[in-house]
């Protein structure tokens, strides 16, 4: 972990996706502490075979959501409006409530 000044601009975070993690440390009241670590890593033989297996509807998921299609997206992101979810947490949570309903691999 390093501490930094500020946060830099979404691109740059977005660049760096999947290799360094940006984030805001509080430590309660109003001390901020700005900090990035490298992407975590879990490596997989510690890994419980439940563990695995709760993984792999959420994985499904997240695959689900990169094909959506603009139309979609827009919906999602109203039903999103006024609350702290994005278009992709909507898209997630109704993928994987889907797949409990209907029981989907």
């Amino acid at each position: 972990m390093a501490v930094i000044d500020a946060l830099p601009a979404m691109h740059i975070i977005d660049t760096f996706r999947g290799f360094l993690d940006f984030y805001v440390l509080q430590r309660g009241g109003a001390a901020k502490t700005v900090c990035v670590r490298k992407w975590p890593v879990t490596p997989h033989s510690s890994l419980t075979a439940g563990t695995i297996a709760a993984q792999k509807p959420f994985a499904a998921a997240v695959k689900a959501a990169t094909m959506v299609d603009q139309k979609t997206k827009d919906l999602y992101t109203a039903m999103a409006a006024d609350t702290s979810y994005t278009w992709k947490d909507v898209a997630i949570s109704l993928y994987l409530k889907g797949s409990k309903i209907y029981k989907l691999n």
